[in-house]
C-alpha cells in the first residue's frame, strides 16, 4: 500500500510526499527475507530512485537505483524482464549524471537480454526507446562543441532509428499515436526530427504527445510542451514558443514542479525565445541565471543544457545583436 501511494504522488508531481513514503517501505521489506518481500523492496527501491532523479538528487538517484538492480537480480534473476526494466532505468540516470560511456554499456547489456523475450514487445520497446533517448541526449551535447563529426552524426541516426522501432512495437500494443509510451517516445522522435529538418512532422508529434499528457493529468507535459515550443523555435515562430513556455513555467510555479534531467530546460529555452522576439537583456539574464543555478548543482560542464546555454550566450555576444539570431539547424 505504501508503495502504491508514493507513486501515486510521484506521479501527480507530489514528489517531497514520496521519499517519506517509500524509504518506510523499503524499511519494512529490507527486514524480511522472504522472496515476496524482496520483491516488493525491488519496486519501491526503483520508485524511489526515479523519484530522485526527478528532484535532481542524481547521487542518491543513483545510489538507490545500483540497489534496486541487485535486490531485483535477487529477487528475479538475471535475465528476468523486471531486472531488465531495471537496467533501463540504471542507464538512464547515469546518462543524466554524463556517464555516458557507462550507460550505453548497461543499455547494451539489456538489448542483449531482451533477445530471450522475443514475444514480450514491451519490455523490447522500452529498452529501445530508453537507448535511442540516450544516443539523442549525447549528441545533443555534442553539436555545440563537435558540430557535425562522424561520432554526432552517429548517434544522431542511432536515435533516429531506435526511435523508429519503438514507435512501431508501441503502435502494434496501443495504437497509433494513443497511451503515454507513445507519447513519451513521439515527444523525443520529434526532437530527433528537428534537426533532420522534418520540422512540419515533428510539430505535429510533439503536438499529439503534449496532448496525450496534459488530457491524462501526466506531469510530463510541460516537458513535452518546451520541446514543442524549440520545434517552433526552429521553424522561427518565436511568438509561440514564448507563448508555450510561459504556460510551461507558469504550470512549474503552481504545481511546484521539478525539472527532470531528461527534458530540456524551460528556463533557458524561454531566454533564448526572448532574445529571438528582441528582448535581449531579458533573454539574456535568464540565461545567465540558469548557467548559475546549474553550477551550484555542479553539472557537467559537457551537459547539453550547458553547452546550448554557453553556445547561445557565446553567438550574441559575437553578433552583438540587439534582436534575433539564427537557431542553429541540422
Amino acid at each position: 500500500m505504501l508503495r502504491d501511494l508514493g507513486y501515486t504522488y510521484r506521479e501527480s508531481g507530489n514528489l517531497a510526499r514520496v521519499i517519506p513514503i517509500l524509504e518506510e517501505a523499503n524499511h519494512m521489506a529490507e527486514n524480511h527475507t522472504e522472496q515476496n518481500w524482496t520483491r516488493e523492496r525491488s519496486h519501491v527501491l526503483n520508485i524511489l530512485a526515479w523519484t530522485f532523479r526527478e528532484m535532481f538528487q542524481l547521487d542518491m538517484a543513483k545510489e538507490y537505483m545500483r540497489m534496486c538492480v541487485t535486490v531485483t537480480r535477487e529477487a528475479f534473476g538475471g535475465q528476468h524482464k523486471e531486472f531488465i526494466e531495471r537496467l533501463c532505468n540504471y542507464g538512464i540516470i547515469l546518462h543524466d549524471r554524463w556517464e555516458n560511456e557507462e550507460a550505453i554499456k548497461v543499455l547494451e547489456e539489456a538489448r542483449y537480454l531482451i533477445e530471450h523475450y522475443q514475444n514480450e514487445q514491451f519490455i523490447r520497446a522500452q529498452v529501445i526507446n530508453y537507448t535511442a533517448k540516450i544516443h539523442l541526449r549525447w549528441f545533443l551535447g555534442l553539436i555545440y562543441s563537435e558540430e557535425k563529426t562522424k561520432k554526432v552524426s552517429n548517434h544522431l541516426r542511432s536515435s533516429k532509428e531506435l526511435h523508429e522501432q519503438a514507435l512501431k512495437i508501441y503502435s502494434q500494443l496501443y495504437g497509433q499515436h494513443k497511451g503515454r509510451f507513445n507519447a513519451g517516445t513521439m515527444m523525443t522522435y520529434a526532437v530527433v526530427l528537428r534537426y533532420y529538418g522534418k520540422l512540419d512532422y515533428a510539430l505535429e508529434l510533439c503536438q499529439k504527445a503534449v496532448e496525450i499528457y496534459r488530457a491524462a493529468g501526466h506531469i510530463t507535459w510541460p516537458r513535452a510542451a518546451t520541446w514543442l515550443a524549440d520545434i517552433h523555435l526552429a521553424r522561427e515562430e518565436h511568438v509561440t514558443a514564448v507563448r508555450i513556455l510561459e504556460d510551461v513555467q507558469s504550470e512549474h510555479e503552481r504545481r511546484a514542479l521539478n525539472i527532470s534531467p531528461g527534458a530540456y530546460h524551460p528556463k533557458a529555452l524561454l531566454g533564448e525565445a526572448r532574445v529571438l522576439v528582441g528582448e535581449v537583456v531579458t533573454g539574456k539574464t535568464l540565461l545567465e541565471e540558469c548557467l548559475a543555478e546549474w553550477k551550484a548543482l555542479n553539472l557537467d560542464g559537457e551537459h547539453y543544457w550547458l553547452v546550448r546555454t554557453k553556445s547561445f550566450l557565446k553567438s550574441l555576444k559575437l553578433k552583438r545583436l540587439s534582436s534575433g539570431v539564427s537557431v542553429q539547424k541540422w
